[in-house]
C-alpha cells in the first residue's frame, strides 16, 4: 500500500466552522509545512436546513434541505505561499415553525486573508439551499467553477454538486418523501421530508454501509432523527466502529400529528448535509414543528 498520503495526525489539518456568524469572521489560517511535497485540500460544502411547518390542519409539511457538494486539489506544495486562510461555511440555521429552511454558508480557501474576491481564492463553493414550509426540498449546492477562484489552476482541481433534499407531504395524511443515500456520488446526503397527520417523515434509506436513519412516527408525531455521526470528532486513522472516516447524512423528516398536539420537528443533518423538514398536523388545533439544521461544512488538509 502506498504511504505517499499517510493518514497520521502529523500530516493532517481538519477545520470546522468557529464562528456562529455568517459574516466576516471565522477565518483560520494554516501553515504549510516546510518538508510538504503535495498538499491535498478537500471541502465538503454546507448543507441547507429543513423547512418549518405551517400550524393548523395545512395538506403540506416541511421540505428537506439540500446538502453541499465537494471541490478539491492536490497542488505541488512549492506553488503556495506559507500561509493559507481556510473558512469552512457554517449549515443553516435551523427554523422555526412557520419559516423556511435557510440556506448553508459559503466555504472558502483563500491565498489572502480574510479576503472572498475570486482573485484571492483557490477554491470556494456554496451551500445546500433551505426546504420550503410548504412541500418544496430545498436544492442541492452548486458545484464549484473555476472562474470564482483565480488559483484553482494550480493543481489538479475537482467539483462536484450537492444533493437536493426530499419534498415533503403535499397532501392530507402524506408521508414525507426519503432520500437515497450516496445517489449523488459522495457519502453524506440531503434531508428529508416531513410528514402530514398520519403520515410519517420521510426516511434517509439504508445503503451499503450506512444503517437507515427512520423518519419521525406519523400520528403520534415524534421528531426525526439526526444525521449519522452528527458533530462526531470523526477518527480519520481509522474511522469508527468499522465505518469509514467520511461517512455522514442528512437528518429525517418529522412526524405528521392528527391531534390538537406538536407535530415532530426535522432532524439535523451531519456534516455537509441537508436537515429533516418539519412535520404538520391534521388537526386544526395542532402545532407545527421547526426543521432541522444543516450541516455545516468541512475542509481537510492532506501533505506529504
Amino acid at each position: 500500500m502506498s504511504d505517499m498520503f499517510p493518514l497520521a495526525p502529523e500530516r493532517m489539518a481538519v477545520f470546522r466552522p468557529t464562528s456562529s456568524s455568517a459574516g466576516t469572521d471565522g477565518w483560520q489560517a494554516w501553515m504549510k509545512p516546510k518538508n510538504a511535497n503535495l498538499i491535498f485540500f478537500f471541502m465538503i460544502a454546507s448543507g441547507g436546513s429543513g423547512g418549518g411547518g405551517t400550524s393548523g390542519a395545512p395538506t403540506t409539511a416541511g421540505g428537506g434541505g439540500g446538502s453541499g457538494g465537494h471541490s478539491r486539489m492536490l497542488v505541488p506544495a512549492s506553488m503556495l505561499p506559507d500561509t493559507i486562510f481556510i473558512k469552512p461555511g457554517l449549515g443553516g440555521a435551523a427554523p422555526n415553525a412557520g419559516s423556511p429552511g435557510n440556506n448553508g454558508g459559503q466555504s472558502f480557501i483563500s491565498m489572502r486573508a480574510n479576503s472572498t474576491a475570486a482573485a484571492d481564492l483557490m477554491m470556494t463553493q456554496t451551500g445546500g439551499s433551505g426546504g420550503a414550509q410548504a412541500t418544496t426540498a430545498g436544492g442541492a449546492g452548486a458545484i464549484g467553477v473555476v472562474t470564482a477562484a483565480a488559483f484553482s489552476s494550480l493543481g489538479t482541481w475537482a467539483s462536484v454538486a450537492g444533493q437536493a433534499g426530499s419534498a415533503g407531504a403535499a397532501a392530507g395524511n402524506g408521508a414525507g418523501g426519503n432520500i437515497t443515500w450516496g445517489a449523488s456520488g459522495f457519502p453524506w446526503s440531503g434531508g428529508a421530508g416531513g410528514g402530514n397527520g398520519t403520515g410519517a417523515g420521510g426516511t434517509i434509506s439504508a445503503t451499503g454501509m450506512l444503517p437507515s436513519i427512520a423518519g419521525g412516527a406519523g400520528t403520534s408525531g415524534t421528531d426525526g432523527r439526526h444525521g449519522f455521526q452528527l458533530n462526531r470528532l470523526f477518527d480519520l486513522i481509522g474511522g469508527r466502529h468499522g465505518f469509514p472516516p467520511i461517512m455522514f447524512s442528512g437528518g429525517s423528516g418529522g412526524g405528521g400529528r392528527n391531534t390538537a398536539a406538536v407535530a415532530g420537528r426535522g432532524g439535523d443533518g451531519s456534516y455537509g448535509s441537508g436537515g429533516g423538514g418539519a412535520g404538520t398536523g391534521s388537526n386544526a388545533g395542532s402545532t407545527a414543528a421547526g426543521g432541522g439544521a444543516g450541516g455545516s461544512g468541512l475542509i481537510i488538509v492532506i501533505w506529504s
